[in-house]
């Protein structure tokens, strides 16, 4: 999935950067992006780049439920703050062997992210 959202703010990569560097901030995040979860676990967070912008990478583990079926799932999460935007890439799968082919193609994905605009 990929979500763009317009940002209250313009923010530098530098003011981008100081603010993932607020643990407090980042933990909100990932709280209200893993809200749909019951029981959820933060496995990893990173803060990075994507194409020279600041990102916060979180992969978070938790149970689902749809039409009364529970089963687990696990979702890599990419927050990237570009400028006067939030930028969010979302890929999940169930918590079993699915996820972590998955996860290739989702890292690649995201890989190939590039604001081309910057290179003008």
């Amino acid at each position: 999935m990929i979500l763009i959202k317009d940002h209250m703010t313009f923010l530098s990569r530098k003011e981008a950067k100081e603010m993932l560097s607020d643990e407090e901030f980042n933990d909100e995040l990932i709280d209200g992006a893993s809200s749909f979860l019951k029981n959820p676990q933060i496995l990893n967070k990173n803060v990075i780049t994507v194409d020279t912008y600041p990102t916060l990478e979180f992969t978070v583990k938790g149970e689902a439920e749809r039409l009364g079926y529970k089963f687990g799932m696990i979702m890599k999460f990419w927050f990237i703050f570009y400028e006067d935007k939030v930028i969010a890439l979302q890929g999940g799968g169930m918590d079993n062997a699915e996820f972590k082919v998955l996860e290739y193609l989702y890292t690649s994905i995201t890989n190939s992210v590039v604001f081309p605009e910057q290179y003008n």
